[in-house]
């Protein structure tokens, strides 16, 4: 959904009909076109392609243009030269960064586990189920678990806090 903008100029003496014309075609093109009429006016590709701004940014080089009141000569080479200097923060359009990636760092050992070895016993509707504690994971009926909360997941049919579930973490009074 694009904001139309309001056009009605019947109080404003001295506006230009034919600006007015100029104005509506643009809110009637489709984003691709004002693109390209973005591309024939600044002489360079949209950074952009937000219709809103598009339309708003067009309106604004034709109003421009048609007045006449541009920067001057004079204006645009002191922006240049006070520009050859600056450190501007802008990259090349369509230049997206590469992140660095990090070095991966081995997690600590929770320290609520048991140590490796150790066999977590959890009864659940009767059944006993029998957990063992590997160094990195669990094993439980001959598969390979990352977390007890997969496992408790798996018996139970529902999420749990996996600690809570093997009975190594703390529980609220009563429970």
């Amino acid at each position: 959904m694009t904001a139309q903008l309001s056009l009605d100029t019947s109080d404003q003496p001295g506006v230009d009909a034919g600006l007015l014309e100029k104005f509506e075609a643009l809110q009637q093109m489709k984003a691709s076109q004002l693109q390209d009429l973005y591309f024939d006016l600044f002489d360079r590709p949209t950074p952009s392609r937000n219709r809103a701004w598009l339309v708003r940014r067009l309106i604004y080089r034709i109003q421009e243009q048609e007045s006449g009141f541009a920067l001057g000569q004079e204006a645009q080479e002191r922006i240049n030269e006070l520009s050859q200097n600056a450190v501007l923060g802008h990259r090349k359009l369509g230049a997206v960064p590469k992140k660095e990636k990090a070095p991966k760092v081995e997690k600590a050992r929770d320290p609520r586990l048991p140590p490796a070895g150790t066999t977590i016993v959890r009864l659940h509707q009767g059944v006993e189920h029998r957990i063992e504690v590997l160094d990195q994971g669990f094993n439980y009926l001959d598969r390979t678990y990352k977390s007890l909360s997969q496992i408790a997941k798996e018996v139970t049919g529902t999420r749990w806090n996996g600690f809570i579930w093997a009975g190594l973490g703390k529980t609220k009074k009563g429970i």
